[in-house]
């Protein structure tokens, strides 16, 4: 149904409810008058520009049988037209954008308007933006009465006469009114109605028309004309059949911001991109076909922060096309610019989850075992096959088999308890190269669509391209579902195997559009010769025509004066910044610092100097206190309350660093409204945004609803927001944390026009800014009770005990006061808060995670700290652990056999594996492999996992029979449960195998390494990485172990399996093919060729050995090529693991030429190595090499003999004795001697001459 929103003229989908039988004719009613009055708007036009509805109208009213009454039908049919039509469209044309005052088109058209209107072809003509083209006639008052006149009403002959209309009551005057018009229009009116020209419909409208009549139609005939026709048919039934279910939207995606620009070409191209369509406007580079599964959103303006990429994705996944389309679900995730670590990548995996499978679990943490039978084919868990062995598929071109018709799949017995324990436990434990192989069974048959935002890396990104040959399968276009990937970074993936789309710049006019929209005016109607479009233009250029930087630049001119004029001080200064910032993109020829220039300027015109400045330090704050909080990262945001303590002690620092010494109640309620106002200044500054798609509840409001208390009087809207800042913000808002000045103010720039160069910034020289102080003292302490006793509605309560119980511990790392923090973790209390805010297994989980940091905060601290700690972290880990499981337990409803328990244990245990706590890890992983058999019978996949992590721990604390046993028993659960093949059953043996050769049984070692080399054959094939891999691991374990020629042989076999697996293969397809880079393969190959140089070298085979150091060498260095092609900074680190390779190799190459006598091809080696090696920023290791070599060559110069090699061996020498008195003082051993040698020839040099 047409509907108003925004001043939009929009088309909206309605789902039909049982409750709605009784408005259902008159929404039915309402259809039909707009399709009646729209009839001709999708006829094709004839060639003297009339519509064949016109034509149509002419041959009826030339008709021989309406020549009686022809005057009469005239009159009756021009009242009819200007009643029926004249009212349905004069409802539409308000809901328009031109309607009212807003927009009116003036009488008499501009001269190229008239040449477009009088040129024969209209093909060319741009839409207009009120729905209809801009060659028809103008749309002022008098000229809409004549041009309703032009469409098609429909009418059906010999019918019934219509009833009388108002035109008809009102004949005269009516008509009057109807000649007046005709004359202004110069028309007559006895040539007919088909001679005026109609409108025509933009391309977006003509669609969405054409679609709503396919879909009557069809369903017309799916329940059959008469029915429907008849006078009892039932629009319920017409719409029902028609019905396609739709995915529904996650709440983490992002809200389309309010001053939304619709870009229907950028959307046409990547919904044909994700639905498979051949046809439609495509901007990409590639020739492929169209069949890739990844579709790119990026620009070709990475130097743009905020070109509009994600809200590109986030209004292509809410179109009625895609959602229908991925009708199992959508998720989206966002992964940022830090690498994701092992816990994040957990963490992301269960988000993912939750969205596109959480809805099929039975019930949240219910622990129900006897549950029903459960038939789900797509779940993991019953996706074992009947035969394993009769249904094969033939080998393809690397000798790889499909897994999944092996049977390659983990088993546990059918009911709905194990699939709810399924969901759970993937994320807690295990590889995660399981995790996502378990997730990939889940997802790649299905339609679904993952959304992957803002990707800097492919490393990240990996972990969530599903169904990919380096899982197992064979091709990734067979599957059903698709990747949505948005970055600033083209060719991130590879042209060969994405569609790229690339986002435009905005056009003048939609820039200026969105500027005057942000800055709360209504642009539409703005002629271009007027002065704000001129003075906008400038500003438009200055923001590099930037979204982000034209919503910034209006919130600044919306925040400070919502009627501002162009006298107004802050328009001025928004003007002269944006020619300095055109002036400096001309100069560096990027527009890299615009934003950063807006941002500042938005503070400068804060007129109150105290404001402002606690205004920037909320706004850093913000950035630097949540940046790394799982809230913000999954796209919930941070809780308005929590937001409000933050700013309200920020504000009331004194002297801008220091915390308040008192503070009483009144001056705490000052500071609640004070940060309050600041919160709102930032959000209208658009410097921070609403999170999330929509309201969705959070914990807080979950908790109310399950205590039944639905009536909270102190609960208000205001209290649900919760906020997020922009990736390209927050970055700037760290990059202006690091500033020394007071409150964060920017110093004096050529290109700062709002800073003249005679004022005086104060610098602050003291200590940084205590921001997680801050934070530690607004969640605890009489600050947090007073401004708890503010804050006093329950739901605010519930979104600060929800915080505090999550992130407490990570406030107190970072403000390193460990000490507290090993406090808090031990508190029987805080235990008990976090179980019941977060539930049993994410707070065991946060646990976990929160004692792994302790123990790193703690051993960084000893490190930097001469003072001595009188912390017993031994002994905190292990009564935290205790305390949490232990209140787990007691707040089991259940009795102490539940899979919560389990999984708190299975997650507790090998959380203290990291945290090196292996005899106490063994314990409890004991116990829930004891619990796992249990509940889940001996046949189960969660039981192997289990048993595998408890024999981890054993090998730990060198219990070698004893986890050779768990070993063995998982490995007999994984076959039992049909998941050989399965990525954790393979790793298991892999595990076992070393323990073996550690235990110096070789025999039995080999054998089992042939069974894992042989499963990684028949899953990835015989020739691929991953078998290169697995062959290279067992070649490591056999050298480490003093088997030289076992392991000579596994590097050349895993060297051939590398070449043969690169061979043929493109390089864009590298991390789909192999799960990485072509330039990582191309790394690891050369660490293989290394590793067969060394072993070379120690049994004498010299040549060989440089040879295989040389192709080595080249890898290295064709691998620091790539990276710097990538823009990757760790090309040129010379701390990198590349590197110090690179010039350890060049060492061994030039100490084997010397053994050669190839002094000259020594000279030249080491030569390269000390261009390699920097005296400052390489490490100690590549030092040390670089000064060997300068001995070497000292003594190859000094056997010369020859005086000019004196010389050179002198110099040589003198540089080896600086390089290690700067790396070992001049009181070490190695010094002395280079010291005595070097006076020594000194002597001899002077003696001589």
């Amino acid at each position: 149904m047409l509907v108003r929103r925004e001043r939009k003229y929009t088309l909206m989908f309605r789902i039909v409810g049982p409750n709605d039988v009784k408005v259902l004719k008159k929404i039915s009613h309402w259809n039909a008058r707009v399709e009646k009055a729209l009839g001709g708007v999708t006829q094709d036009y004839g060639e003297d520009g009339s519509s064949a509805a016109s034509s149509w109208r002419r041959k009826v009213e030339g008709d021989d049988s309406s020549e009686a009454g022809s005057e009469v039908s005239s009159v009756s049919t021009s009242s009819t037209l200007s009643s029926s039509v004249g009212a349905v469209l004069r409802r539409g044309r308000e809901m328009l954008p031109s309607a009212g005052k807003v927009r009116m088109r003036r009488a008499t058209p501009t001269p190229r308007l008239r040449r477009r209107r009088d040129g024969d072809d209209g093909g060319g003509d741009s839409a207009g933006e009120d729905g209809y083209s801009s060659d028809t006639i103008p749309m002022t008052m008098e000229n809409l009465a004549r041009l309703q006149l032009s469409l098609d009403v429909g009418g059906e002959g010999g019918g019934s006469a219509a009833p009388p209309s108002i035109g008809e009551l009102h004949g005269d005057k009516k008509k009057r009114r109807g000649e007046g018009a005709a004359l202004a229009l110069g028309i007559d009116e006895s040539s007919g109605l088909g001679q005026v020209k109609p409108m025509k419909p933009k391309d977006e409208l003509l669609e969405v028309i054409r679609g709503l009549r396919t879909e009557q139609m069809r369903a017309r005939e799916a329940i059959g004309t008469a029915e429907v026709g008849g006078r009892n048919g039932n629009v319920l039934d017409e719409i029902k059949s028609n019905f396609t279910p739709k995915a529904e939207i996650p709440s983490a995606v992002p809200k389309l911001p309010i001053e939304y620009i619709h870009r229907h070409r950028l959307m046409k191209q990547v919904v044909n991109c994700l639905l498979d369509r051949a046809t439609g406007p495509r901007d990409t580079d590639d020739d492929t076909p169209f069949a890739n599964n990844i579709t790119c959103i990026t620009s070709r303006h990475s130097d743009k922060a905020g070109n509009g990429k994600t809200t590109l994705a986030v209004a292509a996944i809410q179109t009625v096309e895609v959602r229908e389309f991925f009708s199992d679900g959508i998720a989206w995730i966002h992964l940022g610019r830090t690498a994701l670590s092992e816990r994040e990548v957990r963490r992301l995996y269960e988000q993912l989850y939750d969205q596109l499978l959480g809805s099929e679990e039975d019930g949240g943490e219910d622990d129900n075992v006897g549950g029903r039978e459960d038939d789900d084919d797509d779940n993991a868990s019953n996706s074992s096959s009947d035969s394993s062995g009769d249904e094969k598929k033939d080998n393809d071109s690397n000798g790889r088999k499909d897994p999944i018709e092996k049977g390659i799949s983990n088993v546990s017995n059918s009911s709905s308890e194990n699939k709810l324990t399924l969901s759970r436990r993937h994320f807690q434990g295990g590889e995660l190269e399981g995790m996502k192989e378990d997730l990939g069974r889940l997802l790649i048959s299905r339609r679904v669509l993952i959304c992957l935002d803002d990707v800097y890396k492919m490393e990240d990104a990996k972990w969530f391209l599903f169904g990919t040959q380096s899982d197992g399968y064979n091709k990734l276009e067979d599957t059903p579902h698709r990747v949505l990937i948005t970055t600033r970074i083209p060719g991130l993936v590879g042209p060969g195997i994405t569609h790229e789309v690339f986002v435009r710049i905005f056009s003048e006019h939609e820039a200026v559009k969105l500027l005057l929209t942000a800055a709360g005016r209504r642009p539409n109607g703005l002629p271009k010769v007027s002065p704000v479009f001129a003075q906008a233009r400038i500003i438009v250029k200055g923001c590099g025509n930037s979204p982000l930087a034209l919503r910034i630049a209006g919130g600044m001119l919306r925040s400070r004066n919502r009627n501002w004029t162009l006298s107004s001080p802050a328009w001025k200064l928004l003007v002269e910044q944006c020619r300095s910032s055109l002036e400096e993109a001309s100069r560096i020829r990027s527009f890299a610092n615009s934003v950063q220039r807006l941002i500042d300027l938005s503070f400068a015109t804060v007129t109150d100097v105290d404001f402002r400045d606690v205004l920037r330090e909320c706004f850093v704050a913000f950035a630097m206190v949540f940046h790394d909080t799982d809230s913000l990262k999954v796209g919930k945001g941070i809780s308005r309350a929590v937001v409000i303590r933050l700013f309200a002690v920020v504000s009331s620092m004194e002297g801008g660093r220091s915390p308040p010494s008192t503070v009483n109640d009144e001056e705490m309620a000052d500071f609640m409204d004070y940060a309050t106002l600041i919160l709102d200044t930032l959000e209208t500054m658009n410097l921070v945004q609403r999170a999330g798609h929509g309201l969705s509840k959070s914990l807080a409001m979950s908790r109310l609803d399950a205590d039944g208390i639905n009536n909270v009087t102190n609960t208000n809207h205001s209290n649900h927001k919760c906020y997020s800042m922009h990736e390209s913000i927050k970055a700037i808002a760290e990059d202006m944390s690091k500033r020394k000045t007071a409150a964060f103010a920017p110093l004096y720039d050529d290109f700062n026009s709002f800073i003249e160069k005679n004022d005086v910034i104060p610098e602050f020289p003291g200590r940084p800014f205590p921001f997680d102080e801050c934070m530690v003292m607004m969640l605890t302490g009489q600050v947090a009770e007073m401004a708890e006793a503010i804050q006093n509605s329950l739901y605010e309560r519930w979104n600060i005990e929800e915080y505090v119980t999550e992130n407490m511990p990570l406030h107190l790392f970072r403000a390193k006061m460990i000490e507290k923090a090993s406090a808090i973790l031990v508190d029987q209390d805080f235990c008990t808060r976090r179980v019941v805010a977060l539930g049993p297994i994410e707070a065991t989980r946060r646990h976990v995670s929160d004692l792994i940091e302790l123990r790193r905060a703690h051993t960084n601290l000893k490190e930097s700290s001469s003072d001595d700690l009188d912390l017993n972290i031994v002994d905190v880990i292990q009564k935290a652990s205790t305390c949490i499981i232990d209140e787990v337990i007691r707040q089991s409803q259940d009795s102490r056999k539940s899979v919560n328990i389990a999984i708190c244990l299975s997650t507790m245990g090998e959380g203290l594996i990291k945290a090196r706590q292996p005899r106490d890890a063994s314990h409890r992983l004991e116990e829930a492999a004891s619990l796992y058999r249990d509940l889940l019978g001996q046949v189960h996949i969660d039981v192997a996992r289990a048993v595998n992590a408890l024999a981890k721990s054993l090998v730990k604390i060198n219990e070698t029979r004893s986890a050779l046993i768990r070993f063995g028993e998982a490995s007999s659960t994984y076959e039992d449960c049909n998941a050989s093949h399965h990525f954790d059953s393979i790793a298991n043996l892999q595990g076992m195998a070393n323990l073996f050769v550690t235990s110096g049984d070789f025999q039995a070692a080999t054998a089992l390494y042939e069974n894992v080399i042989s499963r990684k054959q028949t899953v990835h094939g015989e020739f691929s990485v991953a078998t290169a891999k697995t062959i290279n691991d067992c070649a490591i374990i056999l050298a480490k172990n003093g088997r030289m020629d076992d392991a000579l042989v596994r590097y050349e076999k895993a060297r051939k399996t590398y070449e043969r697996a690169l061979v043929g293969r493109p390089l864009s397809m590298s991390w789909l093919n192999h799960g990485e880079s072509a330039a990582k393969c191309g790394f690891d190959l050369a660490l293989i060729n290394l590793n067969i140089a060394s072993i070379k070298s120690k049994k004498g085979d010299v040549a060989g050995a440089v040879t295989a150091y040389n192709i080595g060498v080249q890898g290295l260095r064709k691998y620091r090529d790539d990276l710097d092609l990538a823009g990757d900074e760790a090309g040129r680190n010379k701390n990198s693991s590349h590197m110090r390779h690179l010039v350890s190799a060049l060492g061994r190459i030039g100490s084997l030429k010397l053994k050669q006598g190839d002094k000259n091809g020594a000279l030249e080696i080491y030569a390269s190595l000390f261009k390699e090696v920097d005296t400052v920023e390489s490490p100690t290791v590549s030092r040390l090499e670089k000064a060997k070599a300068h001995i070497k060559c000292a003594t190859i110069y000094r056997q010369s003999g020859d005086r000019d090699d004196n010389k050179h061996a002198i110099i040589h020498l003198r540089e080896a004795l600086n390089m290690y008195t700067d790396l070992y003082g001049k009181n070490n051993k190695d010094t002395v001697a280079v010291a005595t040698s070097l006076k020594q020839w000194e002597e001899e040099q002077n003696a001589r001459s």
